[in-house]
């Protein structure tokens, strides 16, 4: 597969570059695959090729995709469809009217995904996402996207920026159906000491926190919540419960110099 999927993209690249008006060599087996495409030579190249290659903001993967309109999304009619198009789409929706912005991420870190998508809001950092859902995130939202070589390969996760302290030391202020999705969700503490693994006085204390909900005291950690939030399909009862949880972590946006915080 991945012999399959190198030999691919290394003809798209030469393409995507022949369109720039780029010396490239050619192997005969991409020769051969231009050939049947009615592509004999390479000084007269369709004028929509070259157009996806030089046109504003092009890039590999828009014009491997065929990403035509910059401003159309593209990535959000994708995943749409692989996650549960109307339920996707009320997700969306509802993100979008809160004044939630819309990125496609071209690549991410520990994926081999390369067209992504990221809705978050911007009041949380200047900074663009970087895509994903698990690592340095700045921003609540939500991010998917494909990896080919999963058993499942399209998946979402919440972006939850800073870690889950602050929302879970928020939580007798949640309603009580979002503490529920938190028990659920968030991981226990195992005691697996990632958080304490570069403490060598010995002294620093597990980071988790302390939870009491219906009669059970919870260790919730506070690290990586990425890798428990996440999903490879969405329903009503999930999105309801995203929307409610992205409400939530909205309270706690930087505020401005001279802004109070309102919990």
């Amino acid at each position: 597969m991945k012999k399959f999927t190198k030999a691919v993209d290394s003809l798209l690249q030469a393409m995507f570059l022949l369109g720039r008006g780029e010396e490239v060599k050619l192997n005969k087996k991409q020769m051969v695959v231009l050939s049947r495409l009615g592509i004999d030579g390479l000084t007269d190249l369709p004028a929509a090729w070259k157009w996806m290659s030089t046109k504003s903001g092009a890039n590999i993967s828009t014009f491997s995709h065929c990403l035509f309109d910059s401003g159309y999304p593209y990535t959000s009619e994708i995943y749409a469809r692989l996650l549960g198009d109307s339920v996707f789409r009320k997700l969306e929706s509802w993100m979008l009217a809160q004044g939630y912005i819309r990125y496609d991420i071209y690549n991410i870190t520990a994926s081999d995904c390369n067209l992504a998508l990221s809705i978050v809001n911007p009041k949380w950092s200047e900074e663009p996402p970087r895509g994903g859902f698990e690592y340095k995130i700045k921003h609540t939202g939500v991010s998917a996207q494909y990896d080919y070589y999963a058993k499942t390969p399209a998946v979402f996760g919440l972006c939850i920026p800073g870690g889950m302290k602050p929302y879970l030391e928020a939580f007798d202020s949640m309603d009580k159906p979002l503490q529920a999705f938190i028990i659920k969700r968030t991981k226990k503490c195992n005691m697996c000491k990632y958080c304490v693994q570069t403490d060598k006085t010995g002294s620093r204390p597990l980071a988790y926190t302390v939870i009491a909900f219906e009669g059970e005291e919870y260790n919730l950690c506070n690290y990586y919540p990425g890798y428990n939030y996440c999903w490879s399909s969405i329903d009503d009862d999930l999105a309801n419960i995203l929307i409610e949880m992205l409400s939530f972590m909205d309270r706690f946006t930087p505020k401005k110099e001279g802004e109070s915080v309102e919990f």
